[in-house]
């Protein structure tokens, strides 16, 4: 109980809740940010530490209002929205509540009907049980497979779904997830993908293979983390493949790429607090690091297409450590990740957005050739040794600088 004057609780033994240390006064509740280590990796720092989600439970007979103040420093961003729902179950929703500036971060005031339970997060906030339900239902038709890969931290599945019962070799693979930062509500786009792939877009189905992870960090959804696994590995960035006791997801995802190798990877996220300084779009390697002339020129012809779409911004992205850079140097697959979408343009928007991506990639895939884009031992590519140089020389050129700031840093 915040205090026997304002008979209102504060909720945050639920899966997802996330909040730091808090104080009231009267009816002014003071919170800090739940904390997650920071990601120092590649010459780069990577902060998570963004977002909340906890209740609100008024045990009254009358109708209350409880200021909230976020405390965070002038370099974090001020979210234009708060989210809401009456259950930690249910999906949350954009509420009307108004967000201002403080002294201590920002501030937002909350109404409580009486006898009520409110939540509350910067984000568009999606529990783990109802993805898991949506793709089980999924599950129970015909036309996709679901494909346990093996087993979170907590123990929990770790689960593929594919629009093939065995894998066609002849076709190329291309393979879709989201959900590896929890709080980003990027489960919208696999969600979005599958229901189109199912239906209007069922006939791509006879010319690709399609697997769908829609959840890459389920402990991530349950322990209320914002973009670490439950042991506080954030494994985009730091994909940590052969660490199955500290970050058993990226060991056994690994593995499961291992077997399949994509030909094209798109890793869904989304901005949540960052507002209109951030444009969606993905992120784009330079073709230097595909190999093949016929790869470099697949990718920048998809690369191309993504551009396409108005308003869409694209980012160069290097980090050797990350995900899709570990993809492409071991099977040379091409990757759009992140691609990120923006929770400021709305459920709709985001759904219709994914389902352009895909539409994009897919029509402009026919008519590649993917098989001898894998490379040795998955496949029939080898990598040439001038190749080899210049993919190494282009990763040094790029940190380079990096390395003499940090170096100065320290001096």
């Amino acid at each position: 109980m915040l205090s026997s004057n304002t008979n209102i609780e504060l909720l945050v033994d639920y899966d997802g809740a996330s909040l730091g240390a808090y104080s009231e006064e009267g009816t002014s509740l003071t919170c800090a940010l739940s904390e997650e280590p920071l990601v120092d990796i590649d010459y780069e720092i990577h902060d998570y530490n963004l977002h909340f989600n906890f209740g609100l439970s008024n045990h009254s007979e009358e109708h209350k209002q409880i200021k909230v103040i976020i405390q965070q420093t002038d370099k974090k961003p001020i979210p234009d929205a708060i989210w809401s729902s009456t259950s930690p179950s249910n999906c949350f929703l954009e509420s009307k509540v108004e967000v201002t500036k403080c002294p201590a971060g920002y501030a937002f005031t909350v109404d409580l009907p009486p006898m009520s339970k409110r939540y509350f997060s910067n984000t568009m906030w999606k529990p783990l049980k109802n993805i898991t339900l949506k793709f089980d239902e999924y599950a129970k038709s015909n036309y996709i497979h679901k494909l346990n890969y093996g087993k979170s931290v907590l123990g929990h599945d770790l689960n593929a779904f594919t629009l093939y019962s065995k894998r066609n070799e002849k076709l190329p693979l291309i393979c879709i997830s989201s959900g590896i930062h929890p709080a980003e509500g990027d489960t919208i786009s696999t969600v979005a993908i599958t229901e189109w792939l199912l239906n209007e877009g069922n006939h791509h189905n006879s010319a690709f293979d399609f697997m769908i992870i829609p959840v890459l960090n389920p402990d991530g959804f349950i322990s209320g983390k914002n973009g670490c696994n439950h042991n506080g590995v954030n494994f985009f960035w730091d994909f940590q493949k052969y660490n199955i006791q500290a970050c058993p997801e990226a060991h056994y995802l690994w593995n499961l790429f291992q077997t399949s190798p994509p030909n094209i990877y798109i890793d869904f996220h989304s901005y949540t607090t960052q507002g209109q300084s951030k444009q969606f779009g993905p992120y784009l390697k330079n073709p230097v690091l595909y190999t093949s002339k016929n790869t470099r020129h697949i990718s920048l012809e998809l690369s191309k297409e993504l551009e396409k779409i108005p308003n869409s911004r694209s980012q160069i992205l290097l980090s050797p450590a990350s995900l899709p850079y570990n993809m492409t140097k071991e099977f040379n697959t091409i990757t759009f990740a992140k691609y990120h979408l923006h929770q400021g343009y709305g459920i709709n928007h985001m759904r219709d957005l994914s389902v352009e991506v895909i539409e994009k990639i897919i029509k402009s895939s026919y008519g590649c050739d993917f098989t001898t884009q894998i490379l040795q031992p998955y496949g029939p590519l080898k990598r040439t040794f001038n190749e080899i140089i210049k993919q190494t020389l282009y990763v040094q050129r790029y940190y380079l600088p990096k390395k003499l700031k940090r170096l100065l840093e320290k001096h």
